[in-house]
């Protein structure tokens, strides 16, 4: 059995080319001979007040706590329970900040997260940050559903969809706006040679499927993909802003 996490990670944020602040964050951690690497994504939603800041307090606390951890020794039921409490914290906090200073307009952000182990990964989200997984064999998956109000409708089955004008990318589940969270919770093997990609909505909602197939195919590490996707998303417009991890096996941390 492999002892430890085998994986390259590297990530990048940027405001992009028509907003006037990133309200995205970002963090990882993979330390050699450790068991577990961790990789997560957050998104200031969109016409809510300081994204910016529940995005931060979202990574710098999730960060904060996954350092006190013994990622030497961590199992993933272990990981699975870190994510779901954690989160559920970070939830309770931000909600709880709303409600004495937010007046009707709360902060909120979404999140996208993965334990990444020797042979599985355990990943989480809430909103419609992504995780993604490519294989040459298999081509590009992705591996979480959206939480929005268009993908619920579509869910439904609902005979009269409202163009994605109409409802923008309005968010079903997020941190911060409600006190009770919902995250969606699932674990997956690693096959070998599977890269992953984290990210919000700048490069899901503007690159289409095959370009970020791509980047992952065509880029021998995490920083060439992560580059590739970046730029990627700026020429084809930067509406958004635009946050980005690759993971890529070996255990190089570059």
């Amino acid at each position: 059995m492999k002892e430890q996490a085998d994986i390259r990670l590297a990530g990048e944020s940027n405001r992009g080319l028509v907003r006037e602040r990133n309200e995205d964050n970002f963090c990882w951690a993979a330390c050699p001979g450790d068991r577990a690497a961790l990789a997560a994504v957050a998104d200031g939603i969109g016409g809510y007040r300081d994204g910016d800041v529940a995005s931060f307090v979202c990574c710098r606390k999730l960060l904060g706590a996954w350092r006190k951890l013994d990622a030497k020794r961590l199992n993933s039921d272990e990981a699975a329970e870190f994510l779901q409490r954690e989160l559920t914290d970070i939830n309770r906090e931000l909600f709880e900040h709303n409600r004495r200073e937010r007046n009707g307009a709360p902060m909120g952000t979404t999140v996208a997260a993965a334990v990444f182990f020797p042979e599985e990964a355990v990943l989480v989200h809430a909103g419609d940050s992504r995780i993604y997984q490519f294989h040459p064999d298999t081509g590009l998956e992705q591996l979480t559903e959206d939480h929005t109000l268009l993908a619920k409708l579509a869910e439904r089955g609902s005979r009269i969809m409202p163009p994605p004008a109409v409802l923008g990318n309005v968010i079903s589940r997020a941190l911060g706006p409600r006190p009770r969270l919902e995250l969606e919770l699932k674990r997956i093997p690693r096959l070998p040679q599977t890269r992953y990609l984290l990210c919000s909505d700048g490069i899901s909602r503007y690159l289409e499927s095959e370009v970020i197939a791509t980047a992952l195919c065509e880029s021998d590490g995490p920083r060439a993909a992560v580059n590739a996707l970046m730029r990627a998303a700026l020429i084809a417009g930067g509406r958004d802003n635009i946050t980005v991890i690759c993971a890529y096996p070996g255990r190089n941390h570059i």
